[in-house]
């Protein structure tokens, strides 16, 4: 995180050196590595609105130029920004998901659009977009008629700071197993390469000494349960990189 901040000041640096601009947004970006992050990509076209174009640019410009190999996978459903709505009698400010930022900034050029004109123009998938949609009408800032969405022009709230994003952070039951799952596999790859790595300095060692070791290489990152470790060294045993020795079943050996 503290290396993101160093990165938004070289890359602001990087824009001043070339001459280039952002146009009226104000950009920042955090660069997390994938394998300390249980974040997932997600198999998407999204198609980034226009006046965000520029900042995805020449950032993937700038990066691709200071690291060479390096790959950034852009991570839009789970960044966000803050707009501003002009087009009421008070100026109110949302903070929004970049996904209802690309729904709502296309009302900049049309009063009224499809369910189809605004999945054409974004690219996002038909669930993505119907829950996106449904978030900006149960805000109100949309209203709705027979899949047809324009602007709330009777829009009204005490703050004029709103965050949009409340509306989906409703995690479906599906979506939550699945978090829990790719966390709990992530976490397994680890304790199974910090087993392996152990067992490779140590050649022999008991059980009790060995769960300890990858406790203590874990602690940094996550709080492993016990079970989980011993399913990881059976698993390792399985595919021959540990054995039991003989007449000691407490006893583990690495093998070469």
């Amino acid at each position: 995180m503290t290396l993101s901040t160093d990165i938004n000041d070289k890359f602001k640096e990087f824009l001043n050196s070339k001459g280039l601009e952002l146009g009226k947004v104000d950009f920042n970006i955090l660069v997390l590595t994938a394998g300390s992050w249980p974040l997932q990509t997600q198999a998407s076209n999204f198609n980034v609105p226009l006046e965000l174009e520029k900042c995805v640019n020449h950032f993937q410009l700038y990066y691709n130029q200071q690291h060479h190999g390096r790959k950034l996978a852009w991570l839009h459903h789970l960044s966000k920004g803050d707009i501003r709505a002009l087009h009421l009698k008070k100026k109110y400010e949302f903070q929004v998901t970049n996904y209802q930022m690309a729904a709502l900034l296309l009302f900049n050029s049309s009063s009224s659009l499809t369910f189809e004109n605004i999945q054409s123009s974004t690219n996002l998938k038909e669930s993505e977009l119907e829950r996106t949609l449904e978030s900006l009408v149960e805000t109100t800032v949309l209203v709705e008629k027979n899949k047809e969405y324009s602007l709330n022009n009777a829009f009204t709230n005490k703050r004029l700071k709103l965050k949009l994003t409340g509306a989906l952070q409703k995690e479906t039951k599906q979506e939550n197993t699945d978090t829990h799952k790719s966390i709990d596999e992530d976490r397994k790859l680890y304790l199974q390469a910090a087993i392996v790595r152990i067992m490779k300095a140590r050649k022999v060692l008991n059980h009790v000494k060995l769960v300890q070791e990858v406790i203590d290489q874990a602690k940094s990152r996550f709080t492993p349960h016990i079970p989980m470790i011993k399913k990881c060294i059976e698993g390792l045993i399985e595919k021959e990189y540990l054995t039991r020795i003989e007449g000691e079943s407490d006893k583990y050996q690495y093998v070469a």
